[in-house]
């Protein structure tokens, strides 16, 4: 689907008109955020524990799945998820695209340790690192990688609302943005989702070639777009 990119960046200046509903919206995905679930997604068995973030419905996880279902990669892709989770979207994505090689990273070593289960649990071969960003990885270049960002630009004390939500600033996605172009591979690209409170800043100064491929509105005026990075 072709989006009006002039369009949809004015969308992701603005924040939500309907700002209590954001907040309730906001305080009901936290609080579901504190307990462990069990998902089915695309026919897989996914659990999910506590403080750890959970492919709900009406989660950007099932928003960035869903659409990077419709984008063409070549065939044995090398892909990279950063900030993997319980693997929802990237077991989701192997699964769809079949022979591959997929590695998931996060920050959280209780993540990794889920994704690989969920992922032994599936019969699905990946391989997880805990790395902070691209910090912990060894050297190489991928064909695909992938990033779930925090989207809420707020500062909070909260340390599941901090680990899972909030990125004020814009200072992890900043820094994500800075380290990318030296893991990409020729012809590459990355797949991340924004929003419209997710810091602006971001949207001012993108690196490479840019493009927003699919977007979502949300009743109370939340955006979200899947932006696509190459160099």
């Amino acid at each position: 689907m072709s989006y009006d990119q002039s369009l949809l960046l004015d969308l992701l200046h603005r924040p939500p008109p309907d700002k209590d509903r954001l907040r309730a919206d906001h305080r009901s995905h936290l609080v579901s955020q504190r307990t462990a679930a069990d998902y089915f997604i695309d026919g897989l068995q996914i659990h999910c524990p506590a403080n750890i973030y959970h492919p709900q419905i009406g989660s950007s996880s099932l928003f960035l799945l869903s659409h990077l279902k419709q984008c063409h990669f070549d065939s044995e892709p090398l892909v990279l998820e950063m900030g993997v989770g319980c693997g929802a979207v990237l077991l989701g994505l192997a699964n769809f695209l079949g022979k591959g090689v997929y590695c998931g990273a996060d920050i959280s070593l209780r993540a990794v340790h889920a994704f690989l289960k969920n992922a032994d649990r599936n019969g699905i071969v990946v391989e997880g690192v805990e790395s902070d960003l691209f910090l912990q990885l060894r050297p190489q270049l991928f064909d695909v990688i992938i990033f779930n960002p925090p989207l809420y630009d707020k500062v909070t004390d909260d340390p599941v609302e901090k680990m899972l939500l909030c990125d004020p600033g814009g200072e992890l996605l900043s820094r994500f943005l800075c380290q990318l172009p030296t893991w990409l591979s020729p012809g590459g690209a990355a797949y991340l989702v924004v929003s419209n409170i997710t810091y602006p800043g971001i949207f001012d100064d993108l690196p490479g070639d840019h493009e927003y491929i699919s977007a979502e509105l949300l009743p109370s005026g939340f955006v979200r777009a899947l932006l696509r990075i190459s160099y």
